[in-house]
């Protein structure tokens, strides 16, 4: 009989490193499969695991599919929430925002804005 012992952390730290590893696999299934392995669960319950993290990212942020993209200073607080438990760049994988936008610094942002109102220039 296999045993597993799964604390609360264990989903957490299992759905991040499917974030982190799955470029390293042909696919998420793969990867899936991979550490479901090493962690000591079925592969359909990491999977689902995946999945409910994924909804749950999207919810918090309202994102719609094919909907608008959630405020910029919006989804930097939700990542800064959010990044002791799965680092940002898997957030950002499931979010639409790239982890360089997030890690920009405040002063290039600001000027940014600053730009786009002005003259309609949105780069930095």
């Amino acid at each position: 009989m296999k045993t597993t012992t799964n604390t609360p952390r264990s989903p957490e730290r299992a759905v991040r490193l499917v974030l982190e590893y799955k470029d390293d696999h042909e696919s998420e299934w793969a990867a899936i499969c991979s550490i479901s392995a090493k962690i000591g669960c079925t592969a359909e319950k990491l999977r689902r695991w995946v999945r409910r993290a994924n909804e749950i990212l999207r919810s918090r942020l309202r994102i719609s599919p094919g909907g608008a993209r959630p405020p910029l200073q919006a989804m930097k607080a939700y990542i800064d929430e959010h990044r002791a438990v799965y680092g940002v760049e898997p957030i950002c994988r499931v979010l639409p925002i790239a982890p360089s936008i997030y890690n920009a610094p405040a002063h290039c942002e600001a000027a940014r804005e600053r730009r786009s109102r002005e003259h309609g220039v949105t780069r930095c």
